[in-house]
């Protein structure tokens, strides 16, 4: 089994001809991998079938072979099994190293396995046999190329078997494991960990991949120590932001009280802290200008804080002083799929009423004047009117207060009314929420059976119906700095997607 998932990973096609540059972009280490399979076939306890394989070959069964999926999917399934615990014992802190060429954006990756017990290298031997090849050897390391002409590569020394799409590929992780693969992390818990450099991210030709690493070194983030495992039958993944280092100080507390008025209909929902301070503000506006500017194409644009006061002048208006420095946090919600959305809103929590007054009375009126907005054509019962996007009314709700709600479509309208009338309808109501919420700088709901589109009785949708939402929550108080996301259990969603799919048992790879 463990050659077909070897199998799997080497179908990866070769990246361009330029090496990658130093250090990784991204390393990703594989830290009890056989134990992370043992605790996902946990999961499936109770249900129709002992583990993924076994439900795919009950489906299959029940089928008759009508339905399938892609070969890859399948194979990669099938490996899932009990008896492939031991077997992915030979990836044990092996590393995936990933780069982006510096000229022309292509991916650049190794994989360095230092504890191989034959079987790769057993693979390698048979393939060269076959479509590939023996090529000449990196020092002591044998060479091997794994299929025809643009095939991967793998090395092999006393050390470490790794596997590479070029040679510079190999040499790069062969001297990553052999000089004991410096900064890259060390932990003794069950999980997939990555670390990213972004400085590496932005010297990438990729615009998406140079903007990613621009924002994260104008966030003085250096690196993120990321780590993904099944723990307590979740899936849960943390970040930490620049590990080992003293990050720059910021105050971001959320308010309990902004999150009370998002619905529980909702399909995603935010609640984010702003630290108010003007150093901040510059900070943000030149990432943004640095993110906008990567594009060569508008490189010599004015930066965008300059016109965005133009464009606030022409209204009479002042961001610089009725809107940056009063506002603490941001809010909001989404109603429908994203294909197909019915309505969101998003809320401006500002320092005080008179600065949420100001926004409601004079800043956002005179905005939606000057960007010309079509007038609404229906009444927006006790809505003040912005104008019509995209065939929906946009609104202000005419509260009190320090919030200013700007509505987009009448059910997100009447979503917030109801919200207001009866708090229980909202996703935060029980007070071991708020009090938990205290401690946080940003919080997200996201609820993948309602902001997907998903055919009619489909059976993960049937199975997704009840589930909790997908939680996000992070922190920046001081100079902590972390972000964590969390699904629910996974063992009811797993009991009821095999409920509802065809099963039919056949031979149990998991019990052979």
């Amino acid at each position: 089994m463990l050659r077909m998932l070897a199998s799997l990973a080497l179908t990866i096609g070769p990246p361009g001809p330029d090496g990658p540059p130093a250090p990784p972009a991204v390393v990703v280490r594989f830290q009890s991998p056989d134990l992370q399979l043992q605790r996902l076939i946990s999961l499936f306890e109770g249900s129709r079938s002992s583990s993924p394989a076994a439900a795919l070959a009950a489906w299959k069964n029940a089928t008759q072979g009508k339905q399938s999926l892609s070969k890859a999917a399948e194979a990669g399934i099938a490996a899932l099994n009990s008896r492939m615990v031991p077997e992915l014992r030979t990836l044990e802190s092996s590393e995936l190293l990933i780069d982006f060429s510096p000229t022309d954006g292509n991916l650049a990756w190794s994989f360095c396995i230092p504890h191989d017990d034959g079987t790769i290298s057993a693979f390698a031997t048979a393939t060269a046999l076959t479509d590939g090849q023996s090529e000449p050897p990196l020092g002591p390391a044998t060479v091997d190329r794994l299929g025809p002409e643009g095939s991967a590569y793998m090395a092999r020394s006393d050390e470490a078997v790794v596997l590479g799409g070029t040679r510079v590929d190999l040499a790069r992780g062969l001297a990553w494991i052999l000089e004991a693969r410096p900064g890259t992390v060390r932990e003794t818990t069950p999980a997939i960990v990555s670390q990213i450099n972004s400085q590496s991210l932005a010297t990438s030709s990729s615009l998406i991949v140079r903007r990613i690493g621009l924002a994260l070194a104008g966030l003085e983030i250096l690196q993120a120590r990321n780590t993904l495992a099944i723990e307590d039958h979740r899936l849960q993944g943390r970040i930490e932001w620049n590990p080992g280092a003293v990050p720059r100080s910021l105050d971001c507390a959320l308010n309990p009280e902004w999150s009370a008025r998002l619905p529980g209909s909702a399909s995603a929902a935010f609640s984010m802290a702003i630290d108010p301070q003007a150093a901040n503000w510059d900070r943000i506006f030149t990432i943004l200008d640095q993110i906008e500017k990567a594009d060569p194409q508008r490189a010599k644009l004015s930066p965008l804080r300059v016109r965005l006061n133009l464009l606030a002048t022409a209204a009479r208006l002042n961001p610089e002083r009725d809107l940056w420095p009063k506002l603490r946090g941001v809010s909001g919600f989404l109603l429908g799929t994203v294909e197909s959305p019915r309505g969101a809103a998003m809320a401006l929590h500002t320092t005080d009423e008179a600065s949420a007054a100001v926004l409601r009375e004079k800043f956002l009126p005179g905005l939606a004047r000057t960007l010309r907005l079509p007038p609404i054509g229906v009444e927006i019962s006790g809505g003040l009117p912005l104008g019509m996007v995209s065939g929906r009314p946009l609104s202000i709700v005419p509260d009190t207060g320090t919030q200013v709600w700007i509505v987009w479509g009448e059910d997100a309208f009447t979503g917030l009314l109801q919200t207001r009338s009866d708090p229980s309808l909202s996703i935060v109501a029980r007070g071991a929420d708020r009090e938990h919420l205290r401690d946080l700088s940003r919080v997200a709901w996201v609820w993948p059976q309602r902001i997907s589109h998903f055919p009619e009785a489909s059976p993960l949708l049937e199975a997704l119906k009840p589930s909790p939402p997908i939680v996000w929550e992070g922190r920046s108080r001081g100079v902590e700095q972390w972000d964590r996301v969390s699904s629910g259990d996974l063992r009811p969603l797993i009991r009821r997607y095999l409920e509802v799919i065809p099963q039919e048992p056949a031979r149990d790879p998991g019990r052979e």
